[in-house]
């Protein structure tokens, strides 16, 4: 399935942001900056992992447990933690990258 364009310039937008995070960390604690960001970046994204299953709970909405639900509802339930899935990964991915690169340079360095 390809990005809408308007999903193509969130990530753009998140990738610039995420850039200038990086590179001010750097320039404020130095590599242990990016460590942190990274280990920040994967908290976040694992409580996000971890509540995904209640996405609609998040927004304010009280939806009803699944057992009452009919087909249609879990299946839209279903979609939309699926749809959470791909961004999730890509931020713990990216959390482990800036820790391990924050860190070991920092040891290494």
């Amino acid at each position: 399935m390809r990005p809408t364009k308007t999903e193509l310039r969130y990530e753009a937008i998140a990738a610039a942001a995420m850039a200038v995070l990086i590179f001010f960390a750097y320039k404020i604690v130095g590599f242990l900056g990016i460590g942190i960001l990274g280990m920040v970046t994967m908290f976040v994204a694992f409580q996000a992992n971890l509540s995904k299953s209640n996405t609609s709970a998040t927004y304010g909405i009280l939806a009803r447990p699944p057992h009452i639900m009919d087909h249609a509802e879990r299946a839209a339930r279903r979609a939309e933690a699926e749809s959470l899935s791909h961004p999730i990964l890509m931020g713990i991915l990216l959390g482990a990258c800036l820790a391990v690169i924050g860190f070991g340079a920092m040891l290494l360095l």
